[in-house]
């Protein structure tokens, strides 16, 4: 072989070793580059899909609104008490019934509510006392009649009710 023709083949040799070193650093940024794309493809998937629950739960948010007010009114707050203990008398005021909270406790229930236990004496006719009793049943809360004792001496009834009214606990 002439020296001509091996410088040839060296120098051919030599830009196909050059050609092919430059087609694998051009492959090996191109994977690079595509796994910095999949990357940020997953990042924009993932803020999409939170975007959609954030979106979703702003959108149940406001059409559950009516409803979470609705069923927050049924329960008493700590600001409540007070006016609740006057609607108790004022009902017995209104139907002839003496009437006095004679004790007054608070049971835990869970870590949002509690509930607000109230033991009532009343006083009066027969037919007043049911109805006091009646409309302690129908409290604009979330109430429960717990124990209830009747006894009649001459014409009068004496009770007492044990009224339990769930409450959300105070912070």
């Amino acid at each position: 072989m002439h020296t001509h023709t091996k410088i040839i083949v060296s120098v051919s040799i030599a830009l196909l070793l050059a050609s092919l070193s430059a087609l694998g650093v051009f492959f090996y940024k191109l994977e690079v580059q595509k796994a910095a794309y999949q990357s940020m493809r997953a990042k924009e998937a993932e803020e999409t899909a939170r975007h959609a629950a954030l979106t979703s739960l702003v959108s149940t948010f406001e059409k559950t609104r009516e409803a979470r007010e609705t069923l927050s009114s049924h329960f008493l707050t700590e600001g409540e008490v007070i006016v609740l203990l006057s609607l108790i008398e004022t009902l017995g005021r209104e139907n002839g019934v003496l009437l006095s909270t004679d004790e007054l406790t608070v049971e835990p229930v869970n870590a949002r509510f509690e509930r607000l236990v109230a033991s009532i004496s009343v006083e009066g006719e027969y037919a007043s006392v049911l109805k006091v009793l009646e409309l302690l049943e129908h409290l604009p809360y979330e109430a429960q009649i717990g124990q209830v004792t009747l006894s009649q001496e001459a014409n009068i009834w004496r009770g007492v009710f044990d009224v339990q009214i769930l409450k959300f606990k105070s912070i």
